[in-house]
């Protein structure tokens, strides 16, 4: 009897130190990846689907989490220093990173099986503003190939398949600065906020006689500007295609899509600084959109043999050029080119609303 109450006893204060472990340390519980369903991400206050979160505690007190394509610019961030405070259900976060070029604050909380986090960022960059496409001079291209030689790519025909002329890379930089006087018709502004997003207002209309003036949603663009010359785009190709039609009836998969984005899209800017109002003129270039060609291939291998490129007339009846012609012809020429520079131009404009 004796050695059954030792036995109890040594039992007692084993049990007693396993649930004083877990109490400290129950976090430890929690570690591991987050995502899809188990990952409630808000960024802006705005859902952010599509993301990865990595939850550490070593000690039920403070944690690190590294989030995954989450902050504009990074493909990893490292929050070291996150605070826990334990409830019932698990614990509530609170963390912050600060640089002189952007402030990032997390809250949230996390349970077993979940984590519901809140991401608010504020950066500090020369285009935060909003920026009207010039009507006058919407865009212009430069495309010039390392021989000196134009490169057909495709035949400008009519309705009827009669052919009017060839469209080549020379007649491109050419004609696409005339054709892009129409984009006033669907790009109206953009605007670079402070938190990171990138806002455009767009005609969602179908019809061509009536204009429906739209905004982006949040999180539907990203941007980070590198220097004073340089800048990323980073879209969201699911939330994009729940906006714009034309996007959602793509044939290419939307996820193959998003993963050739996940390193953004390059750009670069001339920012006119010394005048009033200030100027800027946005461009791709050749190195960029080379990195296109197995994507402008695939495209090319899917598109219908019927799909047509309407080119608008001032006059007379609209002409047209086979988007399948096109995609094949185009990653031959690209492999030609010297320069290839595709670019548009804004001006700023004040909001009235945040005006003092």
């Amino acid at each position: 009897m004796k050695r059954f109450f030792v036995l109890m006893a040594i039992l007692g204060i084993a049990f007693c130190f396993a649930c004083g472990d877990d109490n400290g340390d129950g976090s430890l519980n929690l570690n591991g990846s987050y995502s899809g369903d188990a990952l409630k991400l808000t960024y802006s206050d705005v859902v952010f689907p599509g993301k990865t979160v990595v939850f550490s505690s070593q000690d039920g007190q403070g944690a690190s989490l590294t989030l995954n394509g989450v902050i504009p610019g990074e493909l990893e961030t490292v929050i070291s220093e996150v605070e826990l405070l334990q409830d019932n259900a698990g614990y509530q976060l609170t963390g912050k990173d600060e640089n002189i070029h952007q402030a990032i604050n997390l809250t949230g909380k996390i349970e077993k099986g979940l984590l519901v986090l809140g991401v608010n960022v504020k950066f500090d960059n020369v285009l935060i503003g909003k920026w009207l496409l010039n009507e006058k001079k919407p865009g212009s291209v430069i495309w010039t190939t390392v021989d000196g030689e134009s490169v057909t790519l495709a035949e400008i025909t009519t309705a009827n398949g009669v052919r009017i002329m060839s469209l080549t890379t020379k007649t491109v930089a050419t004609l696409l600065p005339m054709l892009m006087k129409e984009l006033t018709n669907y790009l109206k502004d953009i605007s670079f906020l402070a938190d990171g997003n990138l806002l455009a207002t767009y005609n969602a209309s179908e019809s061509e006689t009536a204009a429906d003036w739209k905004s982006l949603d949040l999180n539907s663009i990203h941007y980070y500007v590198e220097d004073e010359t340089n800048c990323c785009i980073y879209p969201n190709v699911e939330t994009l295609a729940s906006q714009i039609p034309a996007l959602d009836t793509m044939k290419i998969e939307k996820s193959m899509l998003q993963q050739f984005l996940v390193n953004g899209v390059p750009l670069n800017f001339d920012l006119k600084e010394d005048v009033d109002p200030r100027t800027l003129y946005m461009y791709v270039d050749e190195e960029y959109i080379k990195q296109l060609i197995p994507l402008i291939k695939m495209a090319g291998s899917v598109v219908p043999e019927d799909a047509k490129i309407e080119i608008p007339a001032t006059s007379g009846s609209p002409l047209y050029i086979s988007l399948k012609e096109l995609l094949t012809n185009l990653p031959v020429a690209l492999e030609k080119t010297e320069t290839l520079e595709i670019g548009l131009n804004f001006i700023e404009t004040k909001d009235p609303s945040k005006s003092e």
